[in-house]
């Protein structure tokens, strides 16, 4: 029983010691970005891809990592490039780009000081506004509150690490992803 009992705390402490993900790092970020540079000058050379494949109708429906796991079971010269570009797998390399993005996007949604003072002053205006009736103004007022709090809750759990190494390296992901 003891034997047991050890042996399941072992294996819980390696699990929550190894099972967490690395935080990206700028190895990371250049080892995707050179692989997405080599799979865009792949894609630029096929008919058969639709750009319509890349997009969704809600923003919130947009699974980055999903589409690129996709596109890489899809077509065998896209895994070729992921393993030449030193992924194990294409999971490994969907996992890196969809947190890569979604760090992106944490940091490009996030709530500055600068936003919130202009909401604020949305606020103050549509509240001293005497044309629009009150149950108007605080169906806005609800409206606005809920549209920031869905924008700072879609990345919330994008960790600290990841948005400042994306943050630092934006520049470099943003001329890739153009």
């Amino acid at each position: 029983m003891f034997k047991r009992s050890l042996v399941c705390l072992f294996a819980i402490a390696g699990l929550l010691m190894f099972g967490q993900a690395k935080a990206l790092d700028d190895a990371a970020i250049d080892r995707w970005l050179v692989t997405m540079e080599e799979l865009q000058a792949w894609g630029d050379r096929q008919d058969e891809l639709d750009e319509e494949d890349f997009q969704a109708d809600d923003p919130q429906d947009f699974d980055f990592e999903q589409i690129l796991a996709q596109t890489a079971r899809e077509h065998d010269e896209v895994r070729e490039i992921i393993r030449r570009n030193g992924y194990n797998d294409v999971d490994q390399w969907s996992s890196d780009g969809g947190r890569i993005f979604h760090a992106m996007m944490a940091v490009q949604m996030e709530v500055s000081p600068e936003m919130e003072r202009e909401m604020e002053e949305a606020i103050r205006e549509l509240e001293e506004n005497p044309n629009i009736p009150e149950e108007q103004k605080e169906q806005f007022r609800r409206q606005m509150e809920q549209q920031m709090e869905r924008i700072a809750g879609m990345f919330a759990d994008v960790p600290e690490e990841d948005r400042a190494t994306v943050e630092r390296r934006m520049d470099d992901i943003m001329a890739v992803m153009e």
